[in-house]
């Protein structure tokens, strides 16, 4: 059993077999867990409220339902209350070889491997489970890089490829700023405002910490040959937001959620969109831009 606090949120996993718990799942390109999920275990205390139970089960056969939706290497149905994703871990196989089933309100997640070689610690499956409780709490997940410079949280988000963690890298390599997260950060208020935090999931970058800062900027990023930044707001804001927030492919709740979310958290939080190149001189005008709005 291990306790893990990621964003507010506290998971307790339990193994029904324990090697399980040490087998580092190396067929992931894009993944460096379970090192860092560790990173956010609670060695000390123990909690005295759990928001999830994760109960990683050995090997049990895989029942194909009758009607599910596809959705790239996912098979996702509802089963009663439940809702399961079946995982496709590669083309020779036409059944999943491991699920998760979660309850309604997220509280309790059932990791299942259905052959031996998906018979791992495999926590990466786990990010579906905490989208859907942060969005039940009040906050949300985002696709995007995110940094801390002279205590101000930013995230660079975007679509794929639009140089997100180029940005961050500049910033950490002229302005010293600090990644938290490279891919997944969380977003929810608290009574010290709109916080930003560090997750495990941080996609192919590797780069994580567990850490909160103050959100203040968030910076839609995109290809350019000039440095420009304009501020968005009104709908164009928030439908960039909402278009890199996470939400469940299976609840189709989640959306309404996540909008909710973002109207409640979004308010003191600046959005931007920077044209930009891979330069320095993209740093130095959202740095200048940044700074007149102090």
């Amino acid at each position: 059993m291990a306790n893990y606090l990621i964003a507010g949120v506290v998971f307790r996993a339990t193994w029904h077999q324990q090697e399980q718990k040490n087998i580092v799942y190396l067929a992931h390109d894009c993944v460096v867990l379970p090192r860092s999920f560790r990173a956010f275990q609670m060695y000390e205390e123990q909690p005295k409220h759990v928001d999830i139970e994760v109960e990683v089960k050995g090997i049990e056969t895989f029942e194909m339902p009758k009607h599910f939706k596809r959705i790239g290497n996912q098979i996702c149905f509802q089963d009663g209350e439940d809702m399961v994703i079946g995982f496709l871990t590669d083309f020779e196989h036409e059944l999943p070889g491991c699920s998760i089933r979660m309850n309604k309100d997220y509280s309790y997640v059932s990791l299942t491997p259905h052959r031996p070689e998906c018979q791992v610690f495999d926590m990466q499956r786990i990010q579906y489970v905490f989208e859907g409780k942060m969005l039940l709490q009040g906050g949300f997940v985002m696709h995007g890089a995110a940094i801390e410079w002279n205590g101000r949280g930013i995230i660079f988000t975007g679509v794929s490829g639009s140089g997100k963690s180029t940005q961050a890298h500049l910033w950490k390599q002229f302005e010293r700023a600090i990644i938290i997260n490279g891919d997944c950060p969380a977003i929810r208020k608290t009574k010290n405002g709109v916080m930003m935090y560090g997750t495990p999931w941080c996609g192919s970058s590797g780069e994580y910490m567990d850490r909160e800062t103050p959100l203040r900027v968030i910076v839609q990023v995109v290809k350019s040959e000039e440095n420009k930044v304009r501020e968005l707001t009104g709908n164009e804001k928030f439908m960039t937001i909402l278009s890199q927030v996470f939400r469940s492919n299976v609840d189709e709740t989640m959306l309404d959620r996540a909008i909710e979310n973002i109207t409640n958290c979004m308010g003191s939080v600046r959005v931007l969109e920077l044209r930009c190149t891979k330069e320095k001189g993209a740093v130095e005008v959202l740095k200048e831009y940044i700074n007149s709005m102090i």
